[in-house]
């Protein structure tokens, strides 16, 4: 909707297409309520049913007005409202393959006010729409054979619940008028106390069923590699020999346009073009093809190896600062056998009159032990004069150009090649899409750092750079590359050059300004894709105003009214970093302490404030704030109340091996790091033992920071962290508000205090994993900025000056995200496409590193460092 900003989905205005089908047919009295998504056709006296029985109707574009119409007049008939999708754009979405399974195809939802209406509508439907097929309707049941109506037991109206973080769950009164989740499953599912008649279908005894025998006995599935709207991907075997196979499904009319073209057809059209190269070694050979029911199912080969994106993780050295020369040149020797191999394939493609249309480090696949590759995932593929137009990409491997084509061209194919040979050195493709100048800065970083071969930045520039490349000269380019110039990536340089950040810091101010419209209701500021609410600081305004503050000592006061209205109407959470804490603190940093004392005290009224012990978005952040207000008010009643939450994470504090944790679930998982874990936990018990000297709260506080600490996992020496203890929570993270940043943080703080040796030893430990340049994002919560801040903060508090230059060094890689507008400069919002202030994921939060940098000033953003011992000795 924008290109360069982030638009809620709730602020898009459909058009009156659709209305105008349903308009001429409503009956006296009745009327459309049209909101953002669904459009409602509301009688002139609604019954108040919260639950029940619904019906879904499912239809193709094609058929939208005919149903649209036909619906009209049966529920009509029946004096029975409805909702449908409001226009052609939220249709399309429903029937995408990106929509979610559980509600994909919903076009229509009919709500009858009672059981007995129920059955006479399913029936009247069945009759009325016996011509109209749409994609099945997964979370539903089908009423007889028909390919358009559906039905499950649902809520009528709207009832959620949220957590702490503000994540929602629907829900449902049972029997004892308690609520229970309306769980929207992609299967038919009817809670317990639901009596379920199964209309339309016949009961069919189990027993006495036939056995299944999928894929004629040859092929079976093993697991699931992936589902979408339009079907799974699954891994099996042959099992006459054991052939290790991929499986991909199509569910029919998914993704169709009104030309027919739907996910089958595109299934169909992979095959053809997997059989046509099979006497090559470009793609997988197709094995079989099977109707299952309703579903087509594609059996090709699995390719051995691992996707490009998963080896590029582990082999690049940019994440690992330590590599030796010998690490390095291998690195970059690889990528250069990869891109030989992986250009010379798309050659072949091309001269075979195939167009690949989605090349992307996803569907390349890499034989590390040879380093030769293969494409999979020829669903974006197409033969120009055979097959219709095709537009499928992968943001970061897409050139601008595409973005207004609906067909992709063989260019496409070569610009996209220059992407993944650069997602093979820098881990940020998706920078690409955004700023023009990354592909030039990275490289040009990379031969500062590691002494970046020519040949190799000359080949990818030709690629991304060059209307109609040679691509056999870019392979001999590849060929003939001289690795002498490679060197070491230092894991600490020895010096550094700062430059000038001021006149950076004042260039980022002004696109704050400029940017700024307290007129704009829904955004004031450019902001991030997870903004929910305005006053927040991780993705709202007040972060942005807490920045200010840092860099201006005062905020305008036009921006704090505002913030201070907004805080005071509406419904809020009540965290730190997501709710009415965060705007207390930001409150009381600028100086407006009965503001911020009323506004923490509709905090302390919330539910979900006890419900969660997190600092990020619980009870910890609120005693972190109520220390805040203590140490600028000096009034003790602040100090009572953060004593009360120490005392109280005491009482809930949960015994492990290692140490404690909080917020337990039902698996025994709990969260780790700065803003969901025991490290965040640990800080604030950290302050408050400085405040009141009560050794229980510094004994829990390190017991907390060890449990954290000995969640870690290592990877190629570098010690991380994932979001959880869950064994499915494998991505490991080096930054300040989930991963190893964040853990140091408060290390370094218990070493400040404790001075124990082994809080010394982990600091040392991972100085490597922190000490980052390279990084998918620049962001403060999940990119450089946070470890920029992390570094500063250990250069600060142990007076070690090989910290201050590893934070010069991250502020050297931020310089290749800034993007130079006439109205200053800013940055995209984390790994997205979209430009965004937020203090969390935009460039308040960068900013506020880089004018820490630049004056030397402490952390003053959500620490209390005044609280803390003098310094202690540097580990090392």
């Amino acid at each position: 909707m924008h290109p360069e900003f982030f638009v809620p989905f709730d602020k898009y205005t459909p058009k009156d297409t659709y209305c105008d089908q349903v308009r001429p047919c409503l009956p006296p009295l009745w009327r459309l309520v049209k909101d953002h998504f669904w459009t409602y056709v509301a009688a002139p006296v609604q019954k108040q049913i919260t639950q029940g029985w619904k019906i879904h109707v499912s239809c193709t574009l094609k058929d939208a007005d005919t149903v649209l119409q036909t619906v009209m007049r049966v529920c009509a008939a029946r004096t029975t409202e409805f909702k449908f999708a409001s226009d052609e754009f939220i249709h399309r979405k429903l029937l995408s393959k990106t929509a979610a399974r559980q509600s994909g195809g919903k076009f229509i939802t009919v709500y009858p006010q009672s059981v007995q209406v129920f059955e006479l509508l399913l029936e009247d439907l069945y009759q009325a729409l016996r011509d109209v097929r749409g994609p099945y309707i997964l979370s539903d049941r089908q009423y007889k054979d028909s390919g358009a109506v559906f039905y499950r037991y649902g809520g009528f109206r709207s009832f959620t619940v949220q957590d702490a973080m503000g994540r929602e769950r629907s829900m449902i009164l049972d029997a004892s008028f308690a609520y229970v989740e309306d769980q929207r499953l992609p299967h038919f599912n009817v809670p317990a106390f639901v009596e379920d008649k199964h209309w339309g279908q016949e009961v069919v005894d189990a027993d006495a069923a036939e056995p299944d025998t999928l894929f004629g006995q040859q092929y079976e599935v093993e697991s699931v590699l992936k589902f979408s709207n339009a079907g799974g991907v699954y891994a099996g075997r042959r099992i006459s020999d054991g052939l290790a196979v991929v499986i991909k499904e199509a569910r029919p009319l998914v993704d169709a346009e009104v030309d027919g073209i739907d996910s089958l057809s595109r299934l169909q059209k992979e095959q053809r073009i997997l059989t046509s190269l099979q006497d090559t070694d470009i793609a997988p050979k197709a094995l079989g093809w099977f109707v299952e029911w309703e579903h087509t199912f594609l059996v090709q080969e699995k390719v051995e190896g691992e996707t490009l994106r998963s080896y590029s993780l582990h082999a690049t050295r940019a994440l690992y600062p330590g590599s030796s020369r010998e690490e390095v040149v291998q690195w970059i020797s690889r990528a250069a056998l990869i891109g030989i191999d992986l250009i010379g394939k798309v050659q072949a493609l091309h001269r075979r009159g195939i167009v690949f249309g989605d090349l992307s480090t996803n569907n390349i696949i890499v034989d590390e032990a040879t380093l030769s590759v293969r494409l999979i995932d020829f669903e974006g593929a197409y033969e120009p004069g055979v097959d219709p137009p095709i537009n499928i990409y992968t943001p970061g491997f897409r050139s601008k150009a595409r973005r207004h084509r609906d067909c992709a061209k063989p260019e496409d194919d070569v610009y996209a090649l220059g992407c993944v040979l650069l997602s093979l050195l820098s881990p940020s493709s998706l920078a690409l899409d955004v700023m023009d100048h990354y592909a030039e800065r990275a490289l040009l970083a990379l031969r500062d750092d590691i002494g970046l071969p020519d040949a190799f930045a000359d080949c990818l520039q030709r690629l991304l750079r060059e209307p109609e490349p040679d691509l056999d000269a870019c392979i001999a380019l590849l060929r003939g590359m001289d690795v002498a110039s490679v060197r070491a990536f230092d894991a600490e340089p020895a010096t550094v050059e700062p430059r000038s950040l001021e006149p950076v810091v004042q260039r980022v101010m002004d696109y704050l300004r400029q940017a700024m419209d307290l007129s704009h209701s829904w955004r004031p500021f450019p902001m991030d894709a997870y903004t929910t609410d305005l006053i927040a600081l991780d993705h709202g305004v007040g972060g942005i105003a807490l920045a200010w503050r840092q860099v201006e000592g005062e905020v305008p006061a036009a921006l704090l009214d505002w913030l201070e209205r907004l805080g005071r109407t509406g419904t809020h959470l009540p965290g730190l970093l997501n709710g009415l804490c965060g705007l207390a603190w930001v409150q009381c940093d600028a100086g407006r302490m009965e503001e911020a004392a009323a506004t923490l005290g509709r905090a302390s009224g919330q539910p979900l404030l006890y419900q969660d012990m997190t600092l990020g978005y619980g009870y910890a952040g609120f005693g972190l704030t109520c220390l805040k207000m203590w140490h600028a008010t000096q009034e003790a009643r602040y100090l009572r109340e953060a004593e009360r939450v120490g005392a109280a994470l005491l009482a809930t504090a949960i015994t492990r091996e290692a140490g404690v944790c909080w917020g337990e679930d039902a698996e025994g998982v709990v969260g780790t790091g700065l803003h969901r874990g025991g490290a965040g936990i640990a800080l604030f018990l950290l302050y408050l033992h400085q405040a009141v000297a009560h050794d229980a709260y510094l004994d829990t506080a390190l017991r907390a920071l060890d449990f954290d600490i000995s969640c870690g996992r290592t990877l190629q020496g570098m010690l991380g962290f994932a979001q959880d203890t869950a064994a499915a929570s494998t991505i490991l993270y080096p930054y300040l508000g989930m991963g190893t940043a964040g853990v140091a943080t408060v290390a370094l703080r218990a070493f400040k205090i404790t001075g124990q040796q082994r809080y010394a030893d982990f600091l040392y430990g991972v100085k490597c994993t922190v000490a980052q340049k390279y990084t998918a994002s620049c962001d403060l919560f999940l990119g450089l900025a946070g470890l920029g801040h992390y570094l500063l903060d250990a250069a600060q508090l142990l007076g070690d000056d090989s910290y201050r230059r590893l934070a010069w060094r991250a502020a050297k890689g931020l310089e290749m995200f800034e993007m130079d507008k006439d109205e200053g400069l800013c940055f995209p919002a984390g790994t997205s496409t979209k430009i965004s202030c937020t203090w969390g994921n935009g460039g308040a939060g960068v900013m506020t590193f880089l004018d820490r940098l630049a004056h030397d000033k402490p952390n003053g953003l959500l620490t209390l460092d005044v609280l803390l011992q003098p310094a202690a000795a540097s580990p090392r």
